[in-house]
């Protein structure tokens, strides 16, 4: 029987990762909780693990998420629900965590923005996580600006 595959949006995440690489760093990765996600430059693929011991699966370069034989419902569940929202996973881990630490490079977190974001300012700017942000917000105020442009003036 054949492993099931899943369409994820993990390209923005993979492409911060690919800029970080580009910036310098050796292995780029990303820890949310137990969940590692890494990047093999060479291939392109990002690596899902947890707890830096159990590998949960692969993402191709084309976002599909491939996991192994061995994984469980749970883990396979938590795996593409943080993908769904990884920021909001991450902001959300560091928010309830007493000393947080960068997701990306595991230094700890000083400044206010830094905590709420969960990654700090320099891995911020260098992987342009900015992009990876979801703007569900941004789409309904610009629909409703558009909306206010189009209805007709009185005479």
């Amino acid at each position: 029987m054949a492993r099931p595959i899943y369409r994820t949006s993990a390209r923005p995440l993979r492409r911060a990762l690919e800029r970080l690489y580009d910036g310098g760093m050796r292995l780029p990765r990303l820890d949310v909780g137990q969940l590692r996600f890494a990047l093999h430059p060479a291939s392109g693929r990002l690596y899902v693990t947890l707890a830096q011991t159990k590998r949960l699966g692969t993402i191709m370069r084309n976002g599909i998420f491939k996991p192994v034989e061995d994984i469980t419902p749970t883990e396979n569940a938590t795996v593409l629900t943080v993908l769904d929202d990884i920021l909001g996973a991450v902001k959300t881990l560091s928010a309830f965590t007493p000393s947080p630490k960068c997701a990306v490079c595991g230094i700890p977190l000083g400044h206010a923005i830094d905590r709420t974001r969960g990654i700090g300012d320099k891995c911020w700017r260098k992987g342009e996580f900015w992009r990876v942000e979801k703007r569900s917000s941004g789409a309904g105020t610009r629909s409703s600006k558009l909306a206010k442009r189009r209805k007709v003036r009185p005479k």
